[in-house]
């Protein structure tokens, strides 16, 4: 086929992914902070001995210990990627493996580093997401055409690639985003498989396998989204009659596992003991955390969460009418874009820690790819592409219009500022636990000297007769908003023997993915 007739059959979806391209590309040059995740992202992949920087000496974290000051410098050199390290791959595995994560994208924002200099910047992880946002616009684009809803392509990326859950993923300096590709991976092999007529050669064995393995070794709850796939997938063998394939299968499927624990042991002590494990099956709270994730997903389509249940519900009717019409092929479509998306739903709500829409995030895509699967099977009528069509570009432009992604963190503009004043003077980063600082870091490597404080150790009593505290004469300090901010500044202010306090910058009411969540004081004689 001539350039020219390819272009003319594709120019419309080459330029709609140039467009998704260029908007997350915009947004990411507005991003200002981080979430303390990110930062620690990025530290885990390029510092050898701990993504985490402690408030002890030699980064240590001792049972008791007492906190020193860190210089800019120190910070900077934390989270750089330094030439003798840039093939140190162990001390990749072993940070992810003292954390609760495989370690297989944290080795890619490795390499990302040092195509970036080694630097800590923005863009580190932002290059590993915009390419897996594309490729799992391509491979929506297959699913669609396998099912022949290529009538539908416009539509489908428009609601997918520019909504605005999507686009706050590829935002979040975290593993999701490719986590969904490797989910949107394994989906199109079930359907190319199913289409073979479940022909199992070496190729399949081998594209299953990889996707097996690079998805457990992305994320752990790959997992569990695979594991509903692959059971409809082997019911729909066993419903054919395929005992020998379905065999082979659920046979190769225990070996893809198998190299997984393999290449990476410590998975099985995370999977049972870490708060993304199976200890996680005791928490309560289990419909309010429901209720709660249906909201993130209603908001990463722009929509109000009663009309997000109301046209969710009604979807899935369609989609049970739309099963009872359809023959075999659509039949098994419909399982296989529904049955894990629900079950993957309520086993995150009940295994997830904190309710945010990153854990949900591999679901965005099969949910849009649902609506279109319904939509061509159920009725039909003139212009229903351009009506759909319609309907996905006034989404998109209304989340664009009324709202931002998250991950943004504009209001931590004002906070870099004060540290860009306020350089010289010492900084104390106050929290109640030992990780939360971290997206701190960027204000820490603009003052000279940073101080972490953790109250739930009584730290803050080593501010007293602190000789850099006693030569300067005021202190920047940084408060949890959940902490009682009174109670901790009169604290602080008895230990330094400083009585003059000004509000340097106060964080507004807001999610923790848009807000900075900490008030920042000038503490003076």
């Amino acid at each position: 086929m001539k350039f020219s007739s390819l272009w003319r059959k594709h120019a419309v979806i080459v330029l709609l992914l140039a467009v998704i391209a260029l908007v997350a590309c915009l947004y990411q040059t507005q991003k200002v902070g981080f979430h303390e995740d990110e930062v620690y992202t990025i530290a885990s992949a390029v510092n050898p001995g701990n993504g985490l920087l402690t408030a002890y000496e030699d980064n240590l974290m001792p049972e008791h210990g007492t906190p020193v000051w860190k210089t800019s410098q120190e910070v900077r050199d934390f989270v750089t990627l330094t030439p003798e390290n840039y093939f140190n791959f162990h001390s990749i595995y072993r940070n992810q493996e003292l954390d609760n994560h495989p370690p297989l994208f944290y080795i890619l924002v490795h390499f990302s580093a040092l195509l970036l200099g080694g630097g800590f910047s923005k863009y580190t992880v932002f290059l590993i997401n915009l390419p897996a946002l594309l490729a799992s616009c391509l491979v929506l684009l297959s699913l669609l055409r396998r099912m022949g809803l290529e009538r539908f392509r416009v539509p489908a990326l428009l609601l997918y690639g520019l909504c605005m859950g999507t686009l706050s993923m590829v935002l979040l300096q975290r593993m999701y985003m490719l986590l969904t590709l490797f989910v949107l991976l394994y989906v199109d092999s079930c359907v190319e498989f199913y289409r073979s007529g479940f022909t199992w050669n070496v190729w399949r064995w081998l594209r299953f396998g990889l996707i097996c393995v690079l998805g457990f070794l992305t994320q752990y709850f790959f997992a569990v989204y695979a594991a509903f796939l692959f059971l409809v997938t082997l019911g729909a063998m066993l419903w054919q009659k395929r005992w020998r394939t379905g065999l082979g299968f659920a046979l190769s499927h225990g070996l893809y596992g198998a190299v997984g624990i393999y290449l990476f042991p410590p998975c099985l002590d995370h999977l049972l003991h870490s708060d993304r494990g199976i200890s996680n099956l005791s928490q309560g709270g289990y419909w309010d955390h429901l209720v709660e994730d249906l909201g993130h997903l209603a908001r990463a389509f722009s929509l109000p969460l009663a009309l997000f249940v109301v046209v969710s519900v009604g979807v899935a009717a369609l989609a049970v009418v739309a099963f009872r019409r359809s023959p075999g092929p659509q039949r098994f479509y419909l399982l296989l874009t529904f049955l894990p998306t629900l079950g993957f739903f309520l086993v995150t709500v009940k295994f997830t820690s904190f309710q945010e829409l990153r854990y949900l995030m591999p679901m965005l895509p099969l949910m849009v790819l649902g609506v279109f699967l319904v939509a061509g099977l159920v009725w039909d009528f003139p212009y229903k592409t351009r009506m759909l069509t319609g309907v996905a570009a006034g989404l998109v432009l209304l989340g664009l219009a009324t709202s931002t992604p998250n991950g943004l963190y504009p209001g931590y503009a004002a906070y870099l500022d004060a540290a860009r004043t306020y350089h010289d003077v010492p900084f104390v980063v106050v929290n109640d636990n030992y990780f939360n600082h971290m997206k701190f870091l960027p204000e820490m490597m603009l003052y000279h000297h940073s101080l972490i404080l953790n109250t739930t150790r009584g730290e803050l009593e080593v501010l007293e007769n602190d000789p850099l505290l006693e030569q300067e004469g005021r202190v920047v300090v940084s408060l949890p908003v959940y902490l009682d901010q009174s109670a901790l500044l009169e604290q602080i202010c008895q230990s330094t023997g400083f009585h003059q306090v000004t509000t340097l910058c106060t964080s507004p009411n807001g999610p923790r993915d848009r807000e900075v969540k900490a008030n920042l004081y000038l503490i003076s004689r």
